[in-house]
């Protein structure tokens, strides 16, 4: 997803973060909001 994150394609949430912050830094980032999203189905929020 990082490596082909082009404006687009990918979300403008991810290509600002890449503008703003290393790669690592980013996929580190990603997956916190993804597991956040995880979390919040299984716990029936949403």
């Amino acid at each position: 997803m990082l490596r082909r994150a082009k404006p687009g394609e990918a979300s403008a949430w991810l290509i600002a973060l890449l503008v703003r912050r290393p790669r690592k830094l980013a996929a580190v980032a990603v997956a916190n909001k993804m597991a956040r999203i995880v979390r919040a189905m299984m716990c029936g929020v949403w």
